[in-house]
């Protein structure tokens, strides 16, 4: 069974598992440091509270540092451009892979650990994918649609 307040068939990520990161939004003005409309902060530790108050106060160096734990095919000319209010474009010029830094850069290392864990509340089952096992999925998936004339860029 799903644990309350989790979806039914969610898929979470067992690298990140017990973590809880936000993705980058719009340039942060002066006078929403440290706020986020909507949202609250109890019941979350003080580890949490302080990166969250990083990626709000100091917005570039801490993007800059969550960018260099990922492969980047290309590296990006800026952490976060604001030229062009109120459209913000975040690491342009970079290029990354999703699928490489997901899956295929932890096999040499961590094939055989847990990569993907599925927990159906509609079956009360759990099935937990190895890197090694979700790489050949992701393969055989890429085989699927590259037989039915998908190609790069589609």
């Amino acid at each position: 069974m799903s644990p309350p307040g989790r979806p039914k068939g969610e898929y979470r990520s067992a690298q990140h598992e017990g973590t809880s990161m936000s993705a980058p939004d719009r340039p942060r003005g002066e006078d929403r440091v440290g706020q986020h409309e909507g949202t609250s902060m109890s019941g979350v530790g003080p580890g949490y509270r302080e990166f969250h108050r990083r990626s709000l106060e100091d917005r570039d160096a801490f993007w800059a540092e969550q960018a260099a734990l990922i492969d980047w095919q290309r590296p990006y000319d800026a952490v976060c451009d604001i030229g062009r209010p109120p459209f913000v474009r975040w690491f342009p010029g970079g290029t990354t892979n999703l699928c490489h830094n997901a899956v295929d850069r932890h096999l040499a290392e961590r094939a055989g650990q847990p990569a993907l864990i599925h927990v159906s509340s509609e079956t009360g089952s759990e099935r937990t994918w190895s890197f090694a096992e979700l790489h050949a999925e992701v393969q055989r998936m890429a085989a699927v649609l590259l037989s039915l004339g998908v190609a790069a860029g589609d």
